[in-house]
């Protein structure tokens, strides 16, 4: 019970600790120690939706398309409006040695692609799509001690979240 004989305080800073009890043993732990656990606790039970940190724009006006991404290791969004439908579309990834632990590249298109590719680029890729339709959309993530880029979200889980204002 010796939690119940501490002193109150008004306001937490740096310099505060926390009673904690864990199996019935007490210590005290710092604030930045509880303020990293509480983040890391809602960021598992609750992610925040993709916000890029940069847009990339392609409309590519002929029957098939190379559009190579930029090497600089952030978020990106890459916007295809092509004019029609696509016979076939490579999307090249940054070059695995520029890539940061968990980037996210979100592709959508305004048409729809028949034979769509994702060029590694010394990486590897697992659940790339083959084509996309109309409008769809996906997100990709880079895990860089395997060095894969994950498919994390489709068209379908990608259509509540919110992008932002650019």
């Amino acid at each position: 019970m010796a939690i119940e004989r501490l002193s109150l305080i008004d306001e937490v800073n740096a310099s505060t600790y926390f009673a904690v009890n864990v199996n019935n043993q007490d210590y005290r732990a710092g604030a930045k120690t509880v303020a990293d656990y509480v983040a890391s606790t809602l960021t598992a039970t609750n992610p925040t939706p993709f916000v890029p940190s940069t847009i990339q724009y392609s409309s590519p006006p002929g029957p098939s398309f190379t559009f190579t991404l930029t090497n600089d290791g952030v978020s990106t969004w890459l916007a295809l409006t092509p004019i029609t439908g696509i016979s076939s579309g490579t999307v090249v990834l940054p070059n695995v040695v520029n890539c940061t632990s968990g980037q996210e590249v979100l592709v959508t298109t305004t048409q729809s692609i028949a034979s769509f590719a994702l060029n590694a680029n010394g990486a590897s890729v697992i659940g790339a799509p083959t084509s996309l339709e109309q409008n769809e959309c996906f997100t990709i993530k880079f895990e860089p001690l395997m060095k894969i880029w994950y498919r994390v979200a489709s068209d379908w889980q990608l259509n509540t979240f919110s992008f932002g204002t650019y």
